[in-house]
């Protein structure tokens, strides 16, 4: 994320510069009073998005000339199933922001409520552990991280816990050996910290899939506790969009309560509500972190950015997903 700063003599004009120098997909960070308490400044800051979503079509958000820019927030988040509380929350943060652009004003709000964190184990050493209920993509949400890092060229170690599921090593093994890695599979996490230690991976990432968990049992949130504190992984809960919002929420709490603090989302690309991720999130203070567009493995994940959320909520959420898809398989 790139920060800059920018005073003028009044909102209007600072924001004006902002445009300017940053474009469109600028987030305000901070509004204060000028030098010796004259005019404005206005700290902005712009994101290197990895993957770009389409801009929103014209059709999709009504013109700011046209509409209030807020009325056209509160009418998606409504449209996307946002409860009341956390749709009112959002409002008033984004009107803090004195923009007729109800994108950057969105994108604002998400900015100062919800917490960004990309996949990445430069700045942690850590083993990414994937973890979640059945029936979220887990599986192929490793895969495609897999597939970045050898794309990168960066040593790579994948190992599986799962060992319930039928067919689950199977799969796994197919898609890593496809790309010519070997895949370790343990049965307990004495297992587990004996496979990465025993032969650690001194510079690259090790990445480990579990068991599908159900988050109502005790026992099984139970020994998923004991193979993240096994290795002092990074769990990362994998949890599809456009379900219950209530039945969001409780899953990711009860994955949050065994230490699990990051989210990434799947099956964006087969659902027009995001209200439930956004509460679920809210809800339980995770951070965001990448989602799935795909079932194709090729396509890999997208980063989320308080900016290409911005632009998913303000849209119908499959138009923008197909467009992107058309845009990166030409």
């Amino acid at each position: 994320m790139r920060f800059k700063t920018f005073t003028a003599a009044t909102i209007a004009e600072a924001m004006k510069l902002v445009s300017q120098s940053l474009g469109e997909e600028a987030v305000i960070v901070a509004t204060d009073k000028g030098p010796q308490g004259k005019g404005v400044r206005v700290t902005a800051a712009v994101e290197n998005i990895h993957f770009e979503l389409p801009h929103i079509p014209e059709h999709d958000v009504p013109s700011p000339q046209s509409e209030d820019p807020y009325d056209v927030i509160l009418s998606y988040l409504e449209r996307h199933g946002t409860p009341a509380h956390l749709a009112n929350k959002l409002l008033r943060a984004a009107t803090a922001i004195p923009t007729t652009n109800p994108k950057l004003a969105l994108a604002s709000a998400f900015d100062r409520f919800f917490t960004f964190l990309n996949i990445t184990h430069k700045d942690n050493p850590k083993p990414l552990m994937f973890v979640g209920p059945p029936g979220t993509g887990k599986t192929i949400a490793v895969a495609k991280v897999v597939a970045r890092a050898v794309m990168d060229h960066e040593p790579v170690r994948v190992i599986t816990t799962d060992n319930l599921k039928a067919g689950g090593i199977e799969q796994l093994s197919f898609l890593t050996s496809i790309m010519g890695l070997d895949l370790s599979a343990v049965k307990s996490p004495a297992g587990l910290l004996k496979a990465v230690f025993d032969d650690p991976l001194e510079k690259g990432l090790i990445i480990v899939d579990t068991n599908a968990v159900n988050p109502y049992a005790k026992d099984e949130l139970n020994v998923l506790h004991e193979y993240i504190d096994a290795i002092g992984a990074d769990p990362i809960l994998v949890l599809p969009a456009g379900g219950d919002t209530g039945e969001t929420t409780d899953i990711a709490s009860a994955f949050q309560a065994i230490g699990v603090d990051k989210i990434l989302i799947t099956r964006v690309d087969v659902t027009r509500r995001l209200g439930s991720v956004l509460t679920a999130v809210e809800q339980t203070k995770m951070h965001f972190t990448e989602i799935s567009i795909s079932p194709l493995i090729a396509l890999g994940l997208t980063a989320i950015t308080p900016v290409s959320l911005s632009r998913l909520v303000l849209s119908d959420p499959s138009q923008l997903i197909n467009k992107a898809f058309n845009n990166n398989t030409k």
